[in-house]
C-alpha cells in the first residue's frame, strides 16, 4: 500500500493544481458578471474596479493552487509529510519564480501569494505529520495504565 500512495504524490499534486485552476476560474466568471453591460466592450470589462478585482482573483488562485498542491501531496505520502511539503514547496517556489522573472514587476502580488499559500501547504502538512505521530505512539502503547490505589483503600 505505501508503494502505491508514493505513486500517488505527483498525480495527487497535479491534481490540486487543476483544482485550483478551476476554483479560480469560477470565481473569475462570478467576477465578470460583476461587470455591469454599459461597461463591456468586445468583450471585456472596461469597470474602473476590475484590474483590481481580477488581479486579486489570479493571486487567490496562486495561493490557492500552491496550497492544495503542497498539501495534497503530503497529505497522500505515507510518511515522511513533511518533507514531501518541503520538497514541493521548493519545486513550486523556483517555479512561481521563474514566472516572475519572465515578467519583472508585474507578479511580485502573485509571487507572494503562491509562497504564502505554500508555507500554509508545509504548515499544514506539519500539523498532518504531528497528528500521525501522535496517533501511532499511542496505538502502540496502549491504553494508560490506571492510577495505583491510594494507601488503605482495596485494589
Amino acid at each position: 500500500m505505501g508503494l502505491v500512495r508514493w505513486l500517488l504524490v505527483a498525480p495527487a499534486a497535479i491534481a490540486g493544481w487543476v483544482l485550483a485552476l478551476f476554483i479560480g476560474l469560477l470565481v473569475l466568471g462570478f467576477v465578470d458578471s460583476l461587470c455591469p453591460p454599459e461597461e463591456v466592450v468586445s468583450g471585456l470589462c472596461g469597470a474602473s474596479w476590475y484590474p483590481f478585482a481580477s488581479r486579486a482573483v489570479v493571486c487567490f488562485g496562486a495561493g490557492l493552487s500552491a496550497l492544495l498542491v503542497v498539501g495534497l501531496a503530503a497529505w497522500v505520502a505515507p510518511s515522511h509529510r513533511e518533507a514531501v511539503s518541503w520538497v514541493c514547496f521548493g519545486l513550486g517556489a523556483a517555479v512561481a519564480i521563474l514566472f516572475a522573472g519572465a515578467a519583472p514587476g508585474l507578479l511580485s502580488a502573485e509571487l507572494v501569494s503562491a509562497l504564502g499559500g505554500g508555507l500554509l501547504g508545509v504548515a499544514a502538512a506539519h500539523y498532518l505529520q504531528k497528528g500521525a505521530t501522535r496517533r501511532s505512539v499511542g496505538a502502540r502503547q496502549g491504553p494508560a495504565p490506571e492510577p495505583p490505589a491510594a494507601p488503605g483503600e482495596s485494589p
